[in-house]
């Protein structure tokens, strides 16, 4: 809806129709919620703030990326001093 929205689309009949699942059966509500006053400038400040969410999601993913590898890094060096101290004690007596 916000997409269409931003895409010149202002008739509210038409924006509520976009709605998926449960929005579904408040058509109606979501008919009337589209009345109103949505200029190009306010689709320009949509599109600014939806920009910036989807960055942050960009800066989620690469930090999750980066912390997962630093995981897997840990766990290998984990592995290899613990396997190490394993080989390296005495035989049982």
């Amino acid at each position: 809806m916000m997409a269409a929205m931003i895409g010149g689309q202002r008739n509210p009949t038409v924006l509520a129709q976009l709605a998926r699942s449960r929005m579904r059966t408040k058509i109606a509500a979501l008919e009337e919620a589209f009345v109103g006053n949505f200029t190009d400038h306010h689709a320009f400040l949509l599109t600014r703030m939806l920009a910036r969410i989807d960055a942050i999601n960009a800066d989620i993913t690469a930090l999750d990326t980066r912390i997962e590898a630093q995981i897997a890094l840990s766990l290998t060096r984990w592995n290899a001093w613990t396997t190490s101290q394993v080989s390296e004690s005495p035989p049982p007596a």
